[in-house]
């Protein structure tokens, strides 16, 4: 159901099973907030989870709505919230009067988790995927104007949070590679794609980077797959043995069966044949072209005899 999951902390590097967890979270209905980190001085090293994909990354300002001195750099940036002098309950062992004030983005990334959560509560409507846009494109822009690495979208907005106008959702995420649509990775039937299939989705280079949809093929049928967009948005297909879209080598070369790159706004399209005996399940893949941060899209896929 609907939960909000704060994380204040996180670690350098990548870790398998905690993008496992954001990827389960996500898909059983619930959003993760995390700390962007406050490490700016020794030069903004990436942590996880909040350089994860799906997760809502929370950085931190002053009173005068500036980036903290602290707060890091990020390309994985969502918003900021207040993270200086933030008045926090503390053993009156530390304190006399149990409180003391302290800086960090561990403290920006509660309030827009709280905030988050209040939002969902007004506005159950929501799924998680619009959700995190919502908290994203209500944030009060600072600085540089659109998204920056030092405020993301802005500093964080309720009454704005509340108003905005609800974006569609963003079906079937996470949906990123293919390890996240079969059966037995993140539940235990897998997601699919019924057909025929035409759908809109949304894609962006840190939070979803690529859409993979599982489509079933009986025997001899033909499967076909097209993206339409403003921005640029490639399509490409691939075979039953697929483990994943970013194979090399031999893989590659087995499990690739048709891609279109078209430039601009012009549609891709991609199909391919189960040549066999036995149906299978075949992959869709629709990814941004190179240089392009973001972008909504729509997409067809048929099966057929001929």
């Amino acid at each position: 159901g609907r939960t909000v999951i704060n994380i204040s902390g996180g670690f350098p590097g990548f870790d398998a099973l905690l993008e496992q967890g954001v990827d389960r979270a996500l898909r059983r209905g619930a959003i993760v907030v995390a700390s962007v980190g406050n490490d700016r001085d020794r030069g903004n090293p990436s942590f996880v989870p909040a350089s994860l994909p799906h997760v809502l990354t929370v950085g931190a300002t002053d009173q005068n709505d500036h980036f903290a001195f602290f707060s890091n750099r990020s390309s994985a940036l969502d918003l900021a919230a207040p993270g200086v002098a933030i008045p926090v309950a503390v053993p009156t062992i530390y304190d006399a009067s149990g409180y003391a004030s302290f800086d960090g983005t561990s403290f920006s990334a509660p309030l827009v988790a709280g905030a988050a959560a209040w939002v969902w509560t007004v506005r159950p409507q929501l799924d998680p995927t619009q959700l995190e846009d919502v908290m994203r494109n209500s944030a009060r822009d600072v600085g540089p104007k659109g998204w920056d690495p030092d405020t993301g979208f802005g500093i964080l907005s309720i009454p704005e949070a509340l108003a905005v106008k609800i974006p569609a959702k963003d079906p079937q995420e996470p949906n990123d590679d293919v390890n996240l649509v079969r059966p037995h990775a993140i539940t235990a039937s897998g997601s699919r794609l019924s057909t025929p299939a035409r759908l809109q989705a949304r894609l962006d280079v840190t939070e979803d980077p690529e859409d993979v949809y599982r489509v079933w093929v009986p025997a001899h049928d033909r499967i076909s797959a097209s993206t339409h967009s403003a921005a640029n948005v490639n399509v490409a297909l691939w075979g039953p043995k697929t483990k994943t879209v970013y194979e090399r080598g031999s893989a590659l070369k087995r499990d690739l069966l048709a891609f279109s790159e078209r430039s601009g706004s012009r549609p891709d399209a991609v199909s391919g044949r189960n040549t066999t005996r036995v149906g299978a399940f075949y992959y869709v893949d629709a990814f941004l072209a190179k240089r392009v941060a973001k972008a909504s899209y729509s997409l067809r896929v048929s099966v057929s005899r001929r």
